[in-house]
């Protein structure tokens, strides 16, 4: 549970449910603390009945674009080549059967009620038909639904709703920026800008019913100022009332990522007014429910797996790839003494600006939380007045 304060009074944010504290019922730090422990279950208790499973399933390493910052890259930048990544893996229809079989082990040892699936890279439609595959194998776990990750480059009507047919049900595609910016850096290994393609199959995509999408903005200094354009362009394409955007700093993972944003009330003003515009265009608001990662929180994959396309085992995506962290294989399961020595936690050793990254509840973060929470606390109000109107005509 985290607590976050405001001039009216304080959020309780849990895991499945946001509470509010007038200021009125406590005067000092200490009774707040004390009004907050009584109010730890009501709010932060996990879901109830059994969870299924998490999988993340890298189908390739291998990606066709060469972003510079990426967290796959194994070298810093150097402008006259594309940076080198992790080692070239492809899933093949023999791992599929493994990678089931051991899913399948760990659902029933943990009792879970199935399984979950991202398809995540590299670039996973790299390796399309062994998605395919594995949506295919994963539907007997059971398969409760899947997500993919993807730069969209490849993606295509057809593709998606195959895709859909077998699980799908949220696609997740990244922008560095309007066209110019995000073309400097979201490029092709040859060079050529990836904007026009992106947004060219997001267009014929977007009829596909029953799709989420979540856009996510990478920000930085270069780009904050002129991402508002592309937001516009967006709501022309993509259902508004399935889609989300949310916008991230840049991360800097080792290989001297370039633009870093900085702490500012201008920074944390942009970023209020780009998601209030977003919030006009009819895009959907961003939850505020405490999370934490379904894969390293747990150590020892209680509660996911991270899988790369080789059996590989990893704590978490962000170094899947790394065979310095790996925690075991799809054959013979988790190892403790490498469980032990390499478990990994989200952002763990990146450089990042403080307000942003692990601190998620300070300075610029904890101004767009309250913003956030501001919004859907009118929402539930508009909502409650109206279901208020509609009783009172019956």
């Amino acid at each position: 549970m985290k607590i976050v304060t405001a001039p009216t009074g304080a959020y309780l944010i849990g895991r499945t449910k946001v509470a509010r504290i007038p200021s009125t019922l406590y005067s000092n730090q200490d009774e707040l603390l004390s009004l907050a422990e009584s109010y730890r279950h009501s709010v932060d208790t996990a879901a109830h009945g059994i969870q299924p499973y998490h999988v993340t399933v890298l189908t390739s390493t291998s990606c066709n674009l060469a972003c510079p910052y990426c967290f796959q890259n194994t070298d810093s930048l150097d402008p006259g080549r594309p940076p080198a990544r992790i080692p070239a893996l492809q899933l093949t229809m023999g791992r599929v059967e493994m990678i089931a079989a051991f899913i399948r082990s760990q659902i029933e040892r943990l009792e879970k009620d199935g399984a979950t699936v991202l398809l995540f890279g590299g670039e996973p439609l790299l390796r399309y038909r062994e998605c395919v595959d594995l949506l295919t194998a994963f539907a007997k776990l059971p398969l409760k639904h899947a997500g993919l990750q993807t730069n969209a480059t490849l993606l295509t009507s057809e593709r998606l709703e195959e895709l859909h047919d077998l699980g799908v049900i949220r696609v997740h595609v990244t922008f560095d920026g309007d066209r110019a910016t995000h073309d400097q850096s979201r490029k092709y290994r040859d060079g050529r800008g990836s904007f026009d393609r992106i947004m060219t199959n997001l267009e014929q995509c977007s009829s596909e019913p029953d799709i989420r999408w979540h856009i996510r903005f990478n920000v930085t200094r270069d780009s904050i100022d002129d991402i508002v354009p592309v937001f516009e362009s967006l709501a022309e394409v993509l259902p508004t009332e399935r889609s989300t955007i949310s916008l991230a700093p840049i991360l800097d993972y080792g290989q001297g990522a370039e633009g870093l944003i900085q702490r500012s009330d201008r920074v944390a003003t942009m970023l209020k007014r780009c998601y209030e515009h977003i919030l006009k265009l009819g895009f959907q608001p961003l939850p505020v429910l405490e999370s934490s990662c379904a894969y390293c929180s747990i150590e020892g994959g209680d509660g996911g797996a991270v899988v790369t396309p080789d059996g590989t085992l990893y704590s978490c995506w962000d170094i899947a790839g790394r065979r310095e962290f790996a925690v075991g294989d799809v054959e013979t399961g988790y190892d403790k003494e490498l469980v032990s020595a390499n478990w990994h936690h989200c952002l763990e050793g990146v450089e990042v600006d403080q307000g942003f990254g692990n601190d998620l509840y300070a300075d610029i973060e904890s101004e767009l939380l309250l913003f956030w929470l501001d919004v859907w606390e009118a929402r539930h109000r508009t909502i409650a007045n109206q279901s208020q109107k509609g009783g009172g005509t019956q």
